[in-house]
């Protein structure tokens, strides 16, 4: 799945966790149920900016203290989109108009949310009272994964030419002689193998 764009089956729970008694356990669960990423903003927790991540009450705790500390009904989430999200619940009138957020469990997230660059664009009235209630679009959201972007598409192009330096290298090594011409290449190539090598693991572990 690409970077921040919204899952287009519903997700299984894999993780069967201990019961516990604190909802706060479970984190390290949900932080592998869920791939590290947001359920809301799909904002990963490892890129640098993405602020603290904890343990989402989907119904909310208040209103539903029986289910505080069932982990079926507790996500991952970031701190902002926790916050927005609060407490809310909808009614029957506003649960008639389309009015909730969906998550990536209980319904297809991209049936009602899709990403388009940096920007998060509603497909459904859900994903639109999403949007708005969560402040997904917000300038502060847009920045951060406009800036993400950029960084992964520098990276991934890094690789590529680290991969290719590489490539170049084994050929020459491979060969018995280097082709006519290329003998300071080779030279130049052999010198740079341990820092090409090390170039390219250091990017293959984001």
């Amino acid at each position: 799945m690409k970077l921040f764009h919204y899952p287009k089956s519903r997700h299984v729970r894999k993780q069967v966790p201990p019961v516990f008694t604190s909802y706060r356990r479970y984190k390290p669960f949900l932080q592998t149920e869920f791939d590290s990423i947001c359920v809301y903003c799909r904002t990963p927790d490892f890129v640098p900016s993405s602020g603290n991540f904890g343990v989402e009450h989907y119904l909310p705790k208040s209103k539903f203290p029986e289910l505080e500390n069932v982990y079926s009904n507790l996500f991952f989430a970031c701190n902002a989109c926790n916050r927005r999200k609060g407490a809310y619940y909808p009614d029957t009138e506003e649960a008639r108009r389309r009015r909730f957020v969906p998550n990536q469990c209980d319904h297809t997230m991209y049936d009602h949310l899709r990403m388009s660059g940096a920007t998060v664009n509603a497909h459904s009235d859900a994903g639109k009272f999403t949007i708005e209630l969560l402040g997904l679009n917000d300038e502060g959201f847009n920045q951060k994964r406009s800036l993400i972007l950029v960084i992964v598409d520098a990276l991934k192009n890094s690789i590529h030419e680290s991969e290719r330096k590489l490539s170049q290298l084994k050929a020459l090594i491979d060969s018995d002689t280097p082709p006519p011409g290329a003998e300071q290449d080779f030279a130049d190539l052999m010198n740079a193998k341990e820092g090409f090598v090390k170039e390219l693991t250091r990017f293959r572990c984001y």
